[in-house]
């Protein structure tokens, strides 16, 4: 959790915190093989609102299931995220901190690729939308890509799934400490990683290769949603992620 003074969060209006939570089904909270929408941002505002009284907080959620973060496979991301927070300008930006998670989408178009796929998404795709983000004025939080069932069998296909979103996952997080490190402490706006695939780890297959268990209080049978309390887990960890950095 980040502690010194120059890593704090800049709020452009002092008595608010304006979010935006961006992303793919992961962000609109896809649950219940698409019966239900449970976005993890309801618990992340509900949680801030409680753990910092100071501020009136708002979140607004833009998720789209299926979506790519590469234009050449179709993805909306970019556009999705110039209309969300406006052109870049040197007006005042809508949002104080963007929370972006994307990617799991591409990954599965580009497995055969491998690493240069994997390099693909993040610097054709993830990259861009950062810096978006960043001209604008917005704070950034950047989250890794979790976990998915393939990640947890054996079989090459598998195996090479697993390998190419931890290659991602690395370019996000050397990309993340790389920008933190050259933005000055007077910067308008930041970056931090916010690792999630670590927090919400897939079951490690015990039976059959098709067969992966799941953690119901995470994960959906889908083998690659979150449960509604999985999602809220997310939005509860990330405002205690947040109220550390304001």
């Amino acid at each position: 959790m980040p502690g010194p003074a120059e890593s704090r969060l800049p709020r452009h209006v002092e008595n608010q915190l304006r979010v935006l939570a961006f992303g793919d089904s992961l962000t609109e909270g896809y649950t219940d093989f698409g019966t239900t929408y449970h976005p993890y941002g309801d618990a992340l505002k509900a949680e801030l609102t409680k753990l910092v009284t100071e501020v009136n907080t708002s979140v607004d959620i833009e998720g789209q299931s299926g979506d790519c973060v590469l234009p050449s496979l179709g993805g909306d991301f970019h556009e999705r995220l110039i209309k969300a927070t406006g052109v870049a300008s040197d007006s005042l930006t809508k949002y104080d901190v963007t929370i972006i998670l994307g990617g799991t989408n591409d990954l599965a178009y580009k497995m055969e690729a491998g690493f240069a796929g994997a390099k693909e998404i993040f610097e054709q795709g993830l990259k861009p939308l950062y810096g978006h983000v960043l001209a604008t004025g917005s704070s950034l939080i950047v989250m890794t890509v979790p976990q998915r069932a393939i990640d947890t069998r054996t079989s090459n296909l598998a195996v090479k799934a697993r390998s190419n979103r931890e290659h991602l996952n690395r370019l996000i997080i050397d990309w993340v400490f790389e920008e933190a490190r050259n933005r000055t402490h007077a910067a308008s706006s930041k970056v931090w990683l916010f690792d999630l695939a670590p927090l919400v780890p897939f079951p490690r297959d015990k039976g059959e290769e098709d067969v992966t268990p799941f953690d119901e209080k995470i994960w959906s049978p889908d083998g690659l949603h979150m449960s509604a309390s999985g999602y809220d887990f997310v939005g509860h960890e990330l405002a205690a992620f947040v109220k550390g950095i304001i």
